[in-house]
């Protein structure tokens, strides 16, 4: 079967917490990249911040072949009224399936990375590297040549990349049968693998640097559950779940960020078992908890889309840029 992988944006004004992805506007087209998938669909997303505006982004299938196209829009007055910036264009990723994305900002600019699903295999053959890659921006639009970030030999998917206090980047993501495992860099360019597996205990890795330099890993499982570590490599499992799944439904791709007040924000999934005759993209609901130490969180009910991959970005002007596919 083809699937198609489309990319979209959305910018939502505003820094505080109360009420955030409240309100989003319809899609407009960004980048018109022509490829198809004939891999398994995901369902992961990804969130960032930059001062006090955040960036979501997401993806999902529909089942059609399409290309992969990215949508972008912005709302300076909190999401009353959208403007569209045009055609944000990841350069040289035609030939690339791109997915599971995951931003960060980086003096100043967002940095994108994202994995290639055309390298995935079914059979789980070494002999195809599987690739993950980045671009930045300085606009949230236009990001320059896509370069490769980090490759193994083994089938990876969502990567996360945190931010560290020395001035290093980690890189989490989930390897089966491995499970969670790292990788690192002196300045986000080149990653490489860590020794070890920093986590059996579930899947799609999201991450937060605490305030004491301590990192809280989440996982998806039976609900959202978290891991605690004082150096982002050994971790100790904390008690209950961050966040749990409603009766009958699947909680998980948790994407935590700080924002810029010092409060937290985890973007994250939930799937209705009942539902899963539909396609991701009428089912897989995006939604939105707030906490104010990182531990405890609030969710909140509201729908901000559906679909899968996704990526949040605060922006230091108080924007939200919302990129999104489906």
């Amino acid at each position: 079967m083809h699937r198609s992988r489309v990319l979209a944006a959305v910018l939502l004004a505003g820094a505080a917490t109360a009420g955030l992805g409240q309100n989003w506007d319809v899609e407009r087209r960004l980048t018109n990249n022509t490829w198809f998938d004939a891999t398994a669909g995901g369902t992961a997303h990804a969130i960032s911040i930059s001062g006090s505006s955040i960036h979501v982004v997401y993806y999902h299938n529909k089942g059609a072949l399409y290309g992969y196209v990215v949508y972008y829009t912005r709302s300076t007055d909190r999401g009353v009224t959208w403007t569209s910036l045009g055609n944000a264009c990841l350069h040289g990723s035609s030939h690339l399936l791109s997915a599971d994305p995951t931003p960060l900002m980086d003096n100043g600019s967002i940095v994108l990375y994202f994995l290639d699903l055309k390298t995935l295999t079914n059979d789980q053959s070494t002999a195809t590297q599987r690739i993950i890659y980045r671009a930045t921006s300085a606009d949230g639009v236009n990001f320059d040549q896509v370069q490769p970030a980090y490759s193994q030999n083994r089938d990876v998917v969502d990567p996360f990349v945190l931010a560290m206090l020395d001035g290093t980047f980690r890189m989490y993501m989930a390897v089966d049968p491995e499970g969670i495992i790292s990788a690192v860099s002196s300045d986000g360019l080149l990653f490489t693998r860590e020794e070890g597996v920093r986590s059996r205990a579930g899947g799609m890795p999201g991450a937060l640097l605490l305030p004491d330099g301590k990192v809280r890993l989440f996982l998806a499982g039976a609900g959202i559950a978290s891991h605690i570590s004082s150096d982002g490599l050994n971790f100790t499992p904390e008690s209950g779940l961050r966040i749990p799944g409603p009766a009958n439904s699947i909680v998980d791709n948790p994407e935590p960020i700080r924002l810029a007040d010092g409060s937290y924000l985890m973007l994250y999934q939930v799937h209705d078992k009942k539902l899963e005759a539909l396609p991701p993209w009428e089912r897989d609901e995006i939604h939105l908890a707030t906490s104010a130490d990182g531990f405890n969180w609030t969710a909140n009910p509201t729908i901000i889309g559906y679909g899968g991959t996704s990526c949040v970005v605060e922006a230091s002007d108080g924007t939200l840029y919302l990129y999104y596919g489906h």
